[in-house]
Parts: C-alpha cells; sequence; structure tokens
C-alpha cells in the first residue's frame, strides 16, 4: 500500500510539472524613439487561451484578462503603472481549451528616456481572479546613438489585411525565433536615414549563415497595433523616422539555440553593433 501511495505521488507530480513547462506565455518590450528624451514602449504579449476561466452562456464562452505593467527606476522608485483589460468570446468550446489558440495584443505608452527601466508585468484572469503570470525584467533605453539601429524585429512571412491596408504581422514570441520549417523576416530598422545599405552578418551557433549588403526598402515611422487578433506593423504618427533593412529566407538556415546578427554601415565591420537572441524548438 505504502508503495502505491509513493508512486501515486511521483506521477501526480510529473504531470503537474510537465503541465508548467508547457505554459507558453509570451511578453516583450520594444522601444522606438520619439525624441532624444522619450520614446514609444510597446508590450507584446501572447497568452494561451487555454490558461484562462472560461463561462458559458447560452451558445457562446466568454474570458477575460487583466494586464498590470508596474515600472521602476534603479533606486526602485516608482514611475508609472499601465493596465489593460481584454475580453474574450468563442463560440467553439475546442477553441477553449486548444494548446494552439493564443490571445495576443500591445501596450503602447510614451516613456522618459533612461539607461535602465526595471518593470514588474502581471497577468490575472478575469473569471477566477487569479494571477496567472508574473515576470520581472528591464528595459535598456538610450541604445540607439550607438549606430543608430534598433533591435531586429522578427515578422511572419504571410500578410493580413487591416482595413484598407496589407500588413506585415509581428510573429510575437517574446524576441525569440521558432525552430520550424516556415520562413520569418528579420527586419533592422535604423534612426540614421542617410544610408541606402547596410552590411549584416548573421552567426548560428558557430556558422555564418548571411554575410551581405542589405538595401532599404522603406522610410516609416515604426509602430504596432491590434489588427484581426494579431500584431502588425503600423505608422506611427510620432514617432522618429526609421529606415528599414529586411532579410528574408534566412532564418530556415538558423539552427536550435543561440544566435547573433552584425550590422555595420561598413564592409570591414570595424565599428558594428551586435544583436543577440535565441532559436527555440517550443514543441520539442
Amino acid at each position: 500500500m505504502r508503495k502505491f501511495i509513493l508512486l501515486t505521488f511521483f506521477f501526480t507530480s510529473t504531470f503537474t510539472f510537465g503541465q508548467r513547462l508547457n505554459q507558453k506565455f509570451f511578453t516583450e518590450f520594444y522601444s522606438v524613439p520619439i525624441s532624444d528624451s522619450v520614446s514609444n514602449i510597446f508590450y507584446f504579449y501572447k497568452i494561451p487561451a487555454n490558461n484562462l476561466i472560461f463561462i458559458k452562456k447560452l451558445a457562446s464562452y466568454f474570458a477575460g484578462l487583466q494586464i498590470a505593467i508596474e515600472l521602476r527606476d534603479s533606486n526602485s522608485n516608482f514611475i508609472q503603472r499601465e493596465f489593460k483589460e481584454r475580453f474574450i468570446t468563442y463560440d467553439d468550446f475546442n477553441l477553449t481549451v486548444s494548446p494552439d489558440q493564443f490571445i495576443e495584443g500591445v501596450i503602447e505608452f510614451a516613456l522618459e528616456n533612461r539607461t535602465s527601466i526595471f518593470v514588474t508585468s502581471r497577468i490575472v484572469d478575469n473569471n477566477s481572479q487569479k494571477e496567472i503570470f508574473t515576470k520581472d525584467e528591464t528595459i535598456l533605453q538610450n541604445q540607439t546613438k550607438d549606430l543608430g539601429f534598433l533591435s531586429p524585429i522578427i515578422l511572419d512571412d504571410k500578410f493580413i489585411l487591416c482595413g484598407a491596408d496589407t500588413s506585415k504581422i509581428l510573429s510575437n514570441y517574446g524576441g525569440f525565433v521558432p525552430y520550424s520549417n516556415n520562413y520569418y523576416e528579420i527586419l533592422i530598422p535604423s534612426i540614421d536615414d542617410t544610408s541606402e545599405k547596410i552590411f549584416v552578418k548573421i552567426i548560428s551557433i558557430r556558422d555564418t549563415i548571411f554575410n551581405g549588403i542589405v538595401n532599404k526598402s522603406g522610410v516609416t515611422r515604426m509602430g504596432f497595433i491590434e489588427c484581426n487578433d494579431r500584431i502588425v506593423l503600423h505608422n506611427e504618427s510620432n514617432s522618429v523616422l526609421t529606415s528599414n533593412y529586411y532579410i528574408s529566407d534566412v532564418t530556415a538556415k538558423l539552427k536550435e539555440g543561440p544566435f547573433e546578427i552584425l550590422v555595420s554601415n561598413q564592409d570591414d565591420f570595424l565599428i558594428k553593433k551586435s544583436f543577440k537572441s535565441v532559436v527555440r524548438w517550443f514543441d520539442k
């Protein structure tokens, strides 16, 4: 009898731990300058719907969530708080329990530039009033003075119709690149609008999978909005102008693990900027 109890406890604990490992919450902060002293901060979130409690009313299923973001300086002094409430309705019960159904969105706010900001983000389920996600992280700002490059953005290779416009979709995996056969597009924005081309190297583990010139494909005022339950690139009226450089047909060559993007205005890369990220196999 004692052996049976111990085995039951072991398998129950393993199942619970496995469930926690598979909670695919993705969040990311992205900063775009407005001026030398202020930036637009975009908070991207991607939440698995099956982590929410749905209530059935008539033929539909209803859920909701609350997102709270609290910002502090390096001395732990309170700066500001952002809050958003989101409501979800599904007509198909299978969507409420599907591991492949996500709720995506973006919260935008302006913030004075500082060297670093300490952030706590929390997500609470409306129907249970339980916290389902919390994360502490640091936002680094004032990084654009170094060659003027903003952090690369990972985009889907598909477009969606957003109003009358065809828009590019943010992949929205918390800055990671999914390990898959799908192609993702890498966008490298720069606040330097004097150059028509940049030089880029992409190194996966120890292999250089891309080394070449990338030509400018346009100038925009970068921002992001929600459209058709996805996050898309949007022309933000108060952001600075950015030159946009797109790299396609490369991500499928990336190996699982860390990779590095080197960008420069010179072909010798003596002066360069480095961005590091990771390819993750989420369904492994």
